[in-house]
């Protein structure tokens, strides 16, 4: 997110191909549709919807 620090969103297994990403705190949700090629973004109950073009990630596994 532009301007703010880096944070960490995880899933719990078995969500398949569009899963749902959670901060820990859990008031930001990243909602995954079409294999990833559009993306919601759920901040404090507020919906905004994108399409996917790029993005910064890394995956940690546990």
């Amino acid at each position: 997110m532009p301007n703010k620090s880096m944070m960490t969103l995880s899933a719990p297994e078995g969500q398949d191909n569009n899963p749902t990403y959670r901060s820990t705190d859990g008031h930001i949700q990243l909602v995954t549709h079409a294999g990833g090629s559009s993306i919601d973004l759920i901040e404090n109950n507020n919906v905004k919807s994108f399409d996917a073009i790029s993005a910064d990630a890394e995956v940690v596994t546990e």
